[in-house]
């Protein structure tokens, strides 16, 4: 049996997705255990599929293609778990590149912690290209921050962005710490839920399509289900830039924030709605959240 199957949902990210597995191949040199990699395709017509053939000797690999039925992330990641494995389901994005050590640090996360879920920080790239050259050879020149301010928008910023969680709450992301309130804090771009714990909880709610919301979903039913958490920095992931549609995109946020609303009683877990403009949110009430460069209350 895997210790790990790593989950990967993706939809038409052919190139992104080579670069996610180039960066999990290059955790197999820490992490001596072999690994289950499921891929579970949503649907794509850019032949997905033909990226992993170089790859696929590294790990035991299983691909599913299911039809694309607006962007459902959550019966890819659920469907996913159904023939996964191993003990433990790592639930990546087809666009967040693993740290090389991640994988060994999740493994002796998990070994002193057994049975906790494990939630792990990823930072965002600005517009690049990345080769899988550079994730072999130039990764730690890049993630350093040592190269040069990028002109993105009205004023130059760092090459790399900090994940919000951390950004505002630097003091969760310790280990040695296990958290029992953190519902809103779960992202499912590095997340790993022990394989019994995750189907207590009945797997990811498929009513919540498009982006955003079924992450923080899960995150309530394991924190009022009584299920610890660890989150920490030693399991780090990047997130890749790639376009989006920023319209659909907040549209599908605040139908799945409403959603979530009517289906929990968000006082009972300390939460609450947040608004700032186009953008909504579900945040631990008096927390203070950075919203596009603004503070939140």
């Amino acid at each position: 049996m895997f210790e790990f199957s790593v989950i990967i949902p993706t939809f038409n990210r052919r190139e992104n997705l080579y670069l996610v597995l180039c960066a999990l191949d290059k955790t197999l040199m820490h992490y001596n255990e072999r690994v289950e990699v499921v891929v579970m395709d949503d649907g794509s017509t850019d032949n997905s599929l033909e990226v992993m053939f170089e790859l696929r000797e590294n790990f035991a690999l299983q691909y599913r293609w299911q039809p694309h039925q607006g962007f459902g992330v959550t019966s890819a990641r659920n469907r996913g778990c159904t023939i996964a494995r191993g003990k433990n389901y790592l639930f990546i994005d087809s666009d967040i590149m693993l740290t090389p050590e991640s994988l060994a640090h999740l493994s002796n996360i998990v070994r002193a912690n057994p049975g906790v879920i494990v939630a792990g920080r990823y930072d965002w790239m600005l517009p690049m290209h990345i080769r899988p050259y550079d994730v072999y050879q130039n990764w730690d020149e890049i993630i350093a921050g040592t190269l040069p301010s990028a002109q993105f928008g009205a004023e130059p910023k760092g090459i790399i962005g900090v994940d919000p969680r951390y950004l505002v709450s630097p003091e969760v992301f310790d280990e040695r710490i296990i958290q029992s309130e953190y519902a809103s804090y779960l992202y499912s771009g590095v997340l790993m839920f022990p394989k019994e714990v995750f189907w207590s909880l009945g797997g990811y709610d498929e009513k919540i399509k498009g982006h955003g919301g079924s992450d923080c979903e899960m995150g309530i039913r394991a924190q009022l289900a009584g299920h610890p958490a660890i989150f920490t920095s030693l399991v780090h992931g990047y997130h890749i830039y790639h376009d989006r549609d920023q319209a659909a995109h907040r549209a599908s946020v605040r139908a799945n924030v409403r959603y979530i609303t009517s289906k929990h009683n968000l006082d009972k877990v300390g939460l609450r709605v947040w608004n700032v403009g186009d953008d909504c949110g579900i945040s631990p009430k008096g927390a203070k959240y950075v919203c596009e460069g603004r503070g939140v209350e």
